[in-house]
């Protein structure tokens, strides 16, 4: 089996002032540019003799994420331009609140969506693939190693009888950075891959911004190159988010902040290319698409929406509306997509349309042999999902987050049951057939 790798990276950084998306205190189009938005575009061809070639791509974009509705649109684009279905694609958001939205269910009282620049974006997509897809031409083997990182801390905290958004260092976390590196025949890197578990949430200021992920890609391109395309990986970092604290409560940065912990992690990434990578051997890729139904605890009857949708409160006005116009969002249950993707032998990555907390991320490493990269933010946004215990504990991912996502209700204890039996299956899968 040998992996042909093609490359490419385009601008998507708005032509205009439009609305940020993320913070429900920011409104109105953003003032300035820190750290431009990019795509970046990885086209895999793989060849065995006596076989057709398998293709995938995958898109890494600094964007908060892709809309559940642009996804059909991308997917028959995408079809239609290359024959790629969709189980070969995965499209990711390092989810950077520096950016503008991109999903018609995010509420605006969060970011109101331009449809001029999601349209282009689309554009865009299609035309990255495709340049990327014409520089397929280079085989590459592939070695992963990991490190460490320190920038998240665990979100939630009980005080007082309930859930907060404070800094708990003895909840949940997932350190590790895993470095997957694409080298030519002649040893030089033409694309890596940085994964790690954190939100890009270190400033709020109305200026575009990749964040962290951002500045890390930009240190690694100095060092590496502009032949070695570095892209971050977001992992499952729905309940985590950095580490800026003081006397128990979390603060927002600045650009200073931004780059220093983008520098502090491209050293790290820096630091295992040099000398923690192992050889992945070529494997027979596989590419795999499932979902889980996820339950709604009820589901809003038209009655009660209008009487939301004229009440005083602008959030959950703006929820209601949202539904009233989209009635189709009004079911029992939503799908959360897992697209499974073996690159190598003991190297894969399971691609998740949700704002997953990191206690699915965990499981998967735990649950899957080898290396596998859980990403969440990836083929869409279906909105937070939560564990079972975090639905009982409410709280921001467990109860309150649906309104701002275009959901009917909070989810039902049993989404982790379901979120489970797929992951478990999965996991089962891959151990029998390795």
């Amino acid at each position: 089996m040998i992996a042909y790798l093609g490359t490419a990276k385009r601008d998507i950084t708005p032509k205009r002032p439009i609305p940020l998306a993320g913070y429900g205190w920011r409104h109105g189009p953003f003032e300035g540019v820190d750290r431009p938005l990019h795509a970046r575009f990885y086209w895999f061809r793989f060849e065995a003799e006596g076989e057709a070639p398998a293709e995938a791509l995958f898109v890494f974009a600094d964007l908060i994420c892709w809309g559940d509705d642009q996804m059909p649109r991308l997917r028959q684009a995408l079809l239609e331009a290359f024959g790629l279905p969709p189980e070969r694609i995965v499209l990711q958001g390092t989810h950077t609140h520096g950016g503008p939205p991109t999903s018609a269910y995010l509420s605006p009282e969060i970011g109101r969506r331009d449809e001029a620049y999601v349209m282009w974006l689309e554009e865009e997509t299609v035309k990255g693939a495709a340049e990327a897809r014409r520089s397929a031409n280079e085989p590459v083997t592939i070695s992963v190693g990991t490190g460490a990182f320190g920038l998240g801390i665990h979100r939630r905290k009980r005080e007082d009888g309930r859930i907060v958004g404070k800094p708990n260092p003895e909840g949940p976390t997932d350190p590790e950075v895993t470095v997957v590196r694409f080298d030519r025949s002649d040893g030089s890197p033409k694309g890596v891959w940085f994964h790690y578990t954190c939100h890009p949430t270190i400033g709020d200021a109305p200026r575009v911004d990749a964040e962290y992920p951002g500045a890390a890609a930009e240190r690694l391109e100095r060092e590496l190159g502009p032949d070695a395309l570095p892209a971050f990986v977001q992992g499952c970092c729905g309940d985590v988010r950095p580490n800026l604290s003081r006397d128990g409560a979390f603060y927002r940065g600045g650009d200073a902040d931004i780059r220093a912990q983008g520098d502090a992690l491209a050293a790290e990434v820096l630091r295992v290319l040099r000398g923690g990578m192992r050889p992945a051997g070529a494997a027979a890729p596989r590419f795999i698409r499932r979902a889980a139904r996820l339950p709604f605890r009820h589901v809003p009857d038209e009655a009660a929406l209008r009487t939301y949708a004229d009440g005083d409160d602008r959030i959950l006005a703006a929820w209601s509306r949202t539904l009233l116009e989209r009635p189709e969002r009004l079911q029992p249950a939503v799908p959360l997509e897992l697209t499974y993707v073996r690159l190598a032998e003991g190297l894969a990555l399971l691609a998740m349309n949700g704002e997953i907390v990191v206690e699915y991320g965990l499981r998967i490493k735990r649950a899957f042999p080898g290396i596998t990269i859980p990403m969440g933010y990836a083929n869409g946004m279906t909105g937070y999902v939560p564990t079972a215990k975090q639905v009982e504990e409410g709280g921001y991912e467990g109860g309150d987050a649906y309104v701002y996502f275009g959901l009917p209700s909070a989810f039902a204890i049993e989404i982790e049951e379901r979120v489970a039996e797929v992951v478990d299956e999965l996991a089962r899968e891959q151990e029998n057939a390795t």
